[in-house]
């Protein structure tokens, strides 16, 4: 009976036993599995800018006038294109042609002007001073205007293959001057001027007249037809309804007789049709870079001179964008497309995935030698898979009566990670 008991005994305290070590070794693995991350991606906060753009359409207004001839008339141009010329300054000579159509008056006209622009270009490298040491630049200029000819074509952008065409002229012929081959450049410029001449003459007229400027203006030889349709006057009072029928109703002339165009004042405009939000993203007389892709890129700072919307808000508005500066190579082509910076913000960039609510706050885990904690932010941008939070210094400005921290630069936030939480110890 005894050893029964005994035994009894002994089966109580050994279940006993292998419970509480069955319990400690549940509660050993439950703290183990709390404070062990299997994998844990970290990405260092670092400093970025954020800036967003707008593609837009847009047209030009200019103050200008055409320049007409007799119908059986084509001119020679003795200034540049787009260059300013004061009172009383000869600009062009006459001369007529005989038994030609129109349309091969108009012809001719294009081609003299064709030529005259090839013999500028060339005349202009021969007057620069070059260096070997200029070679392999001018090289690569020439390259990457040949690359953007052919991308030009491609997508049907002709004015900019035009004008990569334009550079790779100018390229070669830099090419043969630096290389000392000179002659041959200044040879390649005395045919041109021979063929431009002989072009002339095959008119069958001689020399008639010359066009003197009777006002300080800047002379153009191209010109689209629509120069009295895109009302330089009409830009500051024009309602969304006027500009809208401008845009919808606008034919061009066809031009006969017309050789080219004065512009008389150096400001000129963009209008830009839009949606209501674009145009409240921005400020009137503020200042802002405008960027024209199918002019190589060119930069301009230009002016947000008025906002209008349409009558009822249903159909967006226009923004009037104005500049007093004009880019000897830059094409004023009447349809422009304009990209324009219209927010940036700079703070630390954090993956989209990395943020987390911890109660009301707003933040991220971050690493801290092998200790998980919490850093709050302050979401100002957004972008692809990714926001754009406050620095720290900006953050820490604010009257904020929390005693969590924020993230700060250089900190490893936590990317991707299980079980994680503030003060977690990770072995």
């Amino acid at each position: 009976m005894v050893k029964n008991r005994k035994n009894r005994r002994t089966v109580i305290v050994n279940t006993v036993v292998c419970v509480l070590i069955f319990s400690f070794l549940i509660y050993t693995v439950i703290q183990l599995s709390r404070n062990f991350s299997v994998s844990v991606s970290t990405l260092r906060t670092q400093n970025i800018t954020d800036v967003s753009y707008a593609d837009l359409k847009g047209y030009i207004y200019r103050d200008e006038q055409v320049i007409e001839a007799d119908d059986n008339c084509v001119a020679d141009f003795t200034v540049s294109d787009g260059e300013r010329v004061g009172v009383g300054m000869t600009y062009a000579d006459i001369y007529a042609v005989s038994d030609m159509q129109k349309d091969s008056v108009k012809d001719l006209q294009d081609k003299i002007n064709s030529l005259t622009k090839r013999i500028e270009m060339l005349e202009e490298s021969v007057n620069e001073s070059y260096r070997v040491a200029d070679l392999k630049q001018v090289t690569k200029s020439t390259e990457e205007a040949y690359y953007a000819f052919i991308n030009s074509v491609a997508d049907n952008n002709y004015s900019n293959a035009g004008l990569q065409g334009d550079h790779m002229l100018g390229g070669i012929n830099d090419y043969l001057i630096i290389t000392g081959r000179l002659d041959r450049a200044n040879n390649i410029i005395s045919s041109l001027k021979e063929e431009k001449q002989a072009l002339i003459s095959s008119s069958g007229g001689g020399q008639s007249g010359t066009l003197v400027s009777e006002e300080s203006c800047y002379i153009y030889r191209e010109t689209d037809g629509y120069e009295q349709i895109f009302d330089y006057d009409s830009v500051i009072n024009m309602t969304f309804s006027d500009f809208s029928q401008t845009v919808a109703s606008a034919v061009p002339s066809e031009g006969h007789g017309v050789i080219g165009k004065k512009v008389y004042s150096p400001k000129w405009y963009a209008v830009v049709l839009t949606d209501v939000n674009t145009c409240l993203s921005f400020v009137e007389e503020q200042a802002y870079d405008v960027i024209f892709p199918d002019s190589g890129d060119k930069t301009i700072s230009m002016t947000v001179e008025r906002i209008c919307f349409s009558e009822d808000s249903s159909e967006g508005g226009f923004i009037v964008f104005s500049s007093n500066k004009i880019l000897s190579d830059f094409e004023f082509t009447r349809t422009v497309n304009i990209r324009v910076k219209t927010n940036s913000c700079t703070g630390y960039r954090v993956p989209t995935e990395a943020i987390v609510m911890l109660g009301s706050e707003r933040g991220v885990y971050i690493l801290s030698g092998n200790i998980v904690e919490f850093r709050r932010v302050t979401v100002i941008g957004q972008g692809n898979g990714y926001y754009i939070v406050n620095t720290y210094d900006d953050d820490s400005n604010e009257e904020n009566p929390s005693e969590i921290p924020y993230l700060n630069l250089n900190d490893l936030i936590i990317t991707s990670g299980r079980n994680l939480y503030d003060g977690k110890i990770l072995k």
